[in-house]
């Protein structure tokens, strides 16, 4: 059909697009800043408002016929009910593209109601791809984040094993290996290019991290039992938006998750998103 990998490409862009940004901010250039953010909104440039899905579009501008989500043209190992998730930099315009939290929520429970595969990848949740590592933490970002502490230790229970096979997928030189090293902890860096992390429950009721010579303990008593957060302190501060800057992370003494058996339906303060500005 002659659209290549075109979609999920510009999408690898634009991620870049948004890290250059972010390190030009750090340098003081703000016109570059200013330049390379305004590129990494180019996702909607592919974002159909009708059937709110990210789409590969032909060599004259039209999106490609017969869309179904599980649709794999212009995706690199991939389809569009995967790639669509690809915004982690301004996952609240997405979820706002989507329809607004109530229908992310809709859209992502179907996402993570079953696994794909490389023989039956379907519109659904395929970890052995990169760009769905992030994934299970969206719901962070539409306001259910007791939704995202379910599906990531589902995730942990059900796809990683003890077993010669236990991997699942590639590990691609460590990538996949970090995804549950960083799950089991309670937090993950979900935007490029931003220092910082946003949580989930972790599987250890005491670890200690040791961040260069700095020791950070990390303490979630009734883990893994208990898998539900109640509420998040760092160094006795309260975290209200499921999300822990690298500057204070780094050099915080102690994070400290309060565990409950039951979900808190509270979605708390919604984490940082980096639209470019109009």
């Amino acid at each position: 059909n002659g659209v290549g990998n075109g979609a999920s490409m510009t999408l690898e862009y634009t991620r870049a697009d948004f890290a250059i940004a972010q390190f030009a901010k750090e340098m003081g250039d703000t016109n570059a800043e200013q330049e390379f953010l305004k590129r990494s909104a180019y996702w909607r440039n592919i974002f159909d408002p009708e059937t709110k899905y990210i789409r590969a579009r032909t060599a004259d501008g039209k999106f490609v016929p017969g869309f179904k989500p599980a649709q794999g043209d212009g995706f690199q190992e991939g389809n569009a009910a995967q790639y669509t998730l690809m915004i982690p930099y301004n996952l609240k315009g997405l979820v706002d593209a989507i329809g607004g939290p109530k229908a992310a929520r809709a859209r992502l429970d179907d996402y993570f109601s079953q696994y794909g595969s490389f023989s039956n990848m379907g519109p659904y949740f395929f970890i052995a791809n990169e760009p769905s590592f992030g994934n299970p933490w969206i719901y962070n970002w539409a306001g259910y984040p007791w939704r995202t502490q379910e599906v990531v230790r589902k995730t942990i229970n059900d796809l990683f094993t003890d077993k010669p096979d236990g991997m699942p997928g590639n590990d691609d030189l460590g990538a996949t290996s970090s995804w549950i090293v960083f799950a089991e902890l309670g937090f993950f860096p979900e935007i490029p290019g931003v220092g910082g992390v946003t949580t989930n429950s972790p599987m250890f009721p005491d670890v200690t991290l040791m961040l260069g010579d700095h020791p950070l303990q990390i303490v979630a008593k009734g883990a893994p039992d208990k898998l539900y957060v109640k509420s998040i302190a760092l160094d006795g501060t309260p975290i209200r938006n499921w999300w822990i800057d690298w500057s204070r992370l780094s050099k915080a003494n102690k994070l400290d998750f309060t565990l409950t058996g039951t979900p808190d339906t509270q979605a708390g303060e919604l984490p940082p998103s980096y639209p470019a500005k109009k």
